[in-house]
């Protein structure tokens, strides 16, 4: 795994678990009150439980929704492998994506201080595709172009939307957990990348 891949992870990874302990803290007494007692949890302590042991939503992207935010898909994709074209000396390029108010957004990338600048239409553009995620109970959290591939993450790997520079199918590998994904073709060069049980 690339060092810029391996920071942004790194980054991204230490905000999830900051979180996750604060909500752990905030309900372990709920938590161990139910392990000590043995008995069956009402409805809100299964709903605690159950965020606590295994919060993984299931993405719901359909063909409508792809169809909404197509253009501006490709007015990012255009930016982004421009991006890459002037950045040729490096392997692996990771973008973090982050809000400074709910309508503004920001595209930073690891491997130097700083933001990108962007016009209108690529901030436009940002916005849908991250509504888009919102949308279905995930959050995109990095863009990372490597090996002809310009991928949109979450946090956790779970769902990425990716392009394909060069056309090829992307791998079924999720980067970040190692878990097996399902590759699933949208049209021309986009596909769904989304954990498989």
């Amino acid at each position: 795994m690339k060092k810029s891949y391996k920071l942004a992870i790194a980054l991204i990874s230490l905000v999830t678990i900051i979180g996750t302990v604060a909500f752990v803290v905030t309900n372990m007494p709920t938590i161990n009150y139910i392990v000590a007692k043995k008995r069956i949890p009402s409805a809100e302590e299964r709903e605690i439980l159950n965020f606590w042991m295994n919060y993984r939503p299931s993405p719901n992207i359909n063909d409508e929704e792809f169809a909404e935010i197509k253009d501006d898909l490709d007015v990012l994709m255009d930016f982004l492998k421009g991006y890459a074209d002037k950045n040729k000396n490096r392997e692996s390029i990771v973008l973090i994506i982050g809000y400074v108010t709910s309508d503004t957004m920001y595209m930073s990338p690891t491997h130097r201080d700083g933001r990108l600048k962007l016009d209108e239409n690529i901030h436009k553009s940002l916005l849908a595709i991250s509504e888009m995620f919102i949308n279905n109970s995930y959050s995109c959290e990095f863009i990372a172009i490597e090996n002809n591939f310009i991928v949109f993450h979450t946090i956790d790997g779970q769902y990425s939307l990716v392009y394909s520079i060069d056309g090829k199918k992307p791998d079924n590998k999720c980067h970040i957990s190692g878990d097996k994904l399902n590759v699933i073709h949208i049209e021309g060069n986009y596909y769904h990348r989304v954990i498989t049980w």
